[in-house]
């Protein structure tokens, strides 16, 4: 929760600036190619921020539920054991390169320690190391394969909705069975960072479906789920996973700039 809420913090530095800031005759915020890579850290923090409310969400559902049934409160313990475990893995280890491209967007001002881009910055691997590194999590994953059915199970919820993401979580579902049968083998700890990266994205993709925007499930589908027709065009970096068009990405920027009370 608290990278998903320094991943916000940063975006919102980035756009106020980009909508302040003018560079070649225009506000930085109406440059296409500054359009397309908020939009995209706008799609990534959503996509954080509806993670940790989700567990949260469980969380809750666990502690509270005393009229449920013994089997209905050990599912929901058991889903929060390894959702928090997976989601804590991905958003921490995302957060940096996130917050390095809102730094970016305010060009040297974002370096210097007299803005609070750079301590977020500095700060932003801390999760990651503090929260337990990002072997000591995936490990920790495979020591409790038991429960990665009930996080699967609560994934599929949204089967059916896009064929995207059916094929993609049966392609993780697979690699999970296959995992399974030997946690601890060396196959099953070279991989264990891949599982859970592709775990991580698949429970994010659900979440969005469910519970989020459509537009912004939309977005996280087409530029976050490998499919064979779009993997070519898909980059590396945060602005390059996918080209939005204009109508998404001035929805989009819209739903996330900041409003100040005056």
């Amino acid at each position: 929760m608290g990278s998903a809420g320094a991943a916000r913090r940063a975006l919102q530095l980035a756009l106020n600036h980009a909508n302040g800031r003018k560079a070649f005759g225009h506000k930085l915020i109406h440059q296409p190619l500054m359009r397309n890579l908020l939009a995209d850290l706008c799609v990534e923090s959503e996509a954080h921020t509806m993670n940790a409310m989700y567990m949260a969400r469980a969380f809750d559902r666990y502690y509270t539920a005393s009229s449920s049934s013994a089997e209905d409160i050990e599912t929901e313990k058991e889903l929060f054991r390894i959702g928090v475990s997976v989601s804590k893995y991905f958003v921490t280890k995302r957060l940096p390169g996130f917050v390095y491209e809102c730094m970016e967007a305010l060009g040297g001002n974002g370096y210097v320690e007299d803005f609070p881009m750079a301590r977020l910055f500095r700060q932003s691997p801390l999760n990651a190391i503090w929260e337990g590194s990002g072997n000591v999590i995936a490990l920790d994953i495979l020591r409790g394969h038991a429960a990665l059915p009930i996080l699967l199970k609560d994934i599929q919820q949204v089967r059916g909705s896009d064929s995207r993401l059916d094929a993609y979580v049966a392609q993780v579902e697979a690699t999970v069975n296959a995992v399974r049968k030997d946690p601890l083998s060396l196959e099953s700890q070279r991989g264990a960072r891949n599982l859970v990266d592709r775990l991580a994205l698949a429970l994010q993709a659900s979440i969005l479906v469910r519970y989020g925007d459509k537009q912004i499930a939309e977005a996280f589908l087409a530029s976050r789920i490998p499919s064979v027709e779009g993997s070519a065009a898909r980059g590396a970096n945060f602005g390059g996973y996918a080209v939005y068009n204009e109508a998404l990405t001035d929805s989009i920027l819209s739903r996330n700039m900041p409003v100040f009370e005056v």
